[in-house]
Order: C-alpha cells, then structure tokens, then sequence
C-alpha cells in the first residue's frame, strides 16, 4: 500500500479515474471473453493462444474489480471528509441558495416586462368610460417597487452564493491522507 496526501478537490478527479480505468477494464475484459468461433480444424497453438484469452479476461477482470474497490474506498474517504469539514451542509445551502436566486431572477424579467402598473389602471385614458379594449391592456403586476426589491435581493443572494462557494473551495483545498495499491496510486496520481 502507498500513503498519498492530497487535497479533497483532487480526490474527487483521482476517484473518477479510478472509476473510468475500471470501466476500461471490464470493457476490455468483455471483449476478451467473446465466445470465439472457429472453422475446420485446430492446432496446439491455437488452442493454446484461445485459452490465454480466456485467462486474459479474467485477469482483465480481477484488475477491474481491483480499481473499482479503490474507488469505492476513496468515494467513502471524500464522504467523510465532507460531512467531517461541513462541505455536504455547505452544498446544501448553496443549492437552496442558487435555487432562489433563479426564482428571483425569472420574476424580475417578469417586472421588466412591458405594461401599465395596477394603481394606474383606473385612470387609464383607454379604458375610462363603456368603451371596450380588443386584446385587452397589459398590466405589469410587479411594479417598480417589485423590480428594486428583487434586484435588491439578488444582490444579496449572489454574495451569499459566492461566499458559500467560497466556503466549499478552501474547505476541498485542504489535504486528507489515502492508502491505495502502489501499481494503483502511481497510475490515478501520476506518481
């Protein structure tokens, strides 16, 4: 086993390679333990050369299932390590954050949108007397109070984004210890 001390950020790129060598494996592996087919008669050298490849695969296999176990130990590291330094709360409250900015700012565009505020609707030359308007008259229900304070409130929850996200930054810098194989960590890290 070898000890490599690395930040949480890069755990997570060394546990999708992991995943994605282990991938490989199994594909390579699948394609080693096709059935074969073969026509007329066989030679030694063939039957031999047929059962490497069946050993091949299972080889292909086991490595496969080597990397994939890796990948599973480094994922349970990273989880951890996130509940450890608050990152998973940090993410949660980032995401709630994120989503009501996106809300504010889709019923912003709708207070930007054209049309006649409700307190003007009475005195609206149009529309005084029996007279009836074909299509009917706009009416922005998100005045100009609404627009300043939705704009004032995505200000605000974008700092709070950017601070959040900042949070999540300095708290993946820091570094964690892991164990992995030797042939393993010199091939994910590029040790």
């Amino acid at each position: 086993m070898t000890r490599i001390e690395v930040s949480l950020a890069r755990t997570h790129k060394i546990a999708e390679r992991l995943k994605t060598r282990a991938a490989e494996f199994f594909k390579d592996a699948q394609a080693q333990g096709q059935v074969a087919h073969i026509n007329g008669t066989t030679g030694d050298a063939h039957i031999q050369r047929l059962t490497q490849q069946g050993s091949q695969a299972l080889a292909l296999s086991s490595r496969g299932e080597r990397y994939l176990r890796a990948a599973a130990t480094v994922r349970a590291a990273i989880g951890r390590e996130n509940q450890a330094r608050g990152i998973n709360d940090l993410l949660a409250q980032l995401d709630a954050v994120n989503r009501v900015l996106a809300h504010k700012k889709e019923l912003l565009e709708q207070a930007k949108a054209d049309g006649i505020e409700p307190s003007e609707l009475a005195v609206y030359k149009p529309l005084t007397g029996n007279e009836v308007r074909y299509g009917g008259i706009a009416i922005n229900v998100l005045g100009e109070s609404a627009r300043t304070e939705l704009s004032s409130a995505i200000s605000t929850l974008q700092r709070e984004a950017f601070q959040l996200s900042d949070r999540i930054a300095e708290a993946n810098a820091a570094r964690l210890a892991l164990e992995l194989d030797e042939d393993i960590a010199g091939e994910v890290t590029g040790g």
